[in-house]
This record gives structure tokens, C-alpha cells and sequence, in this order.
């Protein structure tokens, strides 16, 4: 778990800052569940290129990675849904550039 410290004026604020994992179970909208009663639930689905972006956006300081197609192939590493129909592994290992677009 990330913490970010702000102080203003000595006062000090604590923000948590959400993990990339946890940004895009969010971007699936999946369900509320009782975790008593469904263990262990797989998350499956379609995710958009622009919530990747906006992913990417949002946890890029977090990566060592120098450039935003580098942080973007990192949050597609870190899915295993499809993206825009396609296997994540197959956007990054596309020699065409395919994680150009998403880049953009």
C-alpha cells in the first residue's frame, strides 16, 4: 500500500494512493461481494485502451520506466484481461508498435 504525505502550513495529511492492480479490477466494474462467502474470485473481462491510458497516467511515477510506453507496457504486463479485444502480451510483443496507439 502507497502513502502519500502532503503537509501545508505544519499540518500533515495522509492520501492513500491506490496500486496499479487495484486500478484496474476497478476499471472493470466489477461487483461488491461478500468475501466470507465467494473466496478467491477471478476477475475477468474487457478493458478499454483509454482506462489504460488513464491508468498509466495515474501510477507512472510509481514505475522505474523512462518513457509512457514503457510505464504502459508495465500496466499491460500487470493485466490478464484483454485489452481492446487483444491479449495484453500480444499488444506489447508486436513488433508493428501496436502500444504506439496507446501511448498517444
Amino acid at each position: 500500500m502507497i502513502m502519500k504525505l502532503l503537509t501545508q502550513n505544519r499540518q500533515a495529511q495522509i492520501e492513500v494512493v491506490p496500486s496499479a492492480s487495484a486500478m484496474i479490477i476497478t476499471a472493470l466494474r466489477k461487483l461488491l461481494r461478500d468475501r466470507k462467502k465467494q473466496k478467491n474470485s477471478k476477475h475477468s473481462g474487457n478493458i478499454t485502451s483509454n482506462k489504460i491510458v488513464n491508468i498509466t497516467q495515474q501510477v507512472k511515477y510509481q514505475f522505474g520506466a523512462r518513457e509512457f510506453s514503457g510505464t504502459t507496457k508495465e500496466i499491460l504486463g500487470t493485466t490478464a484481461q484483454t485489452v481492446a479485444g487483444r491479449h495484453p502480451h500480444d499488444s506489447i510483443d508486436d513488433s508493428s508498435g501496436a502500444v504506439g496507439y496507446l501511448a498517444s
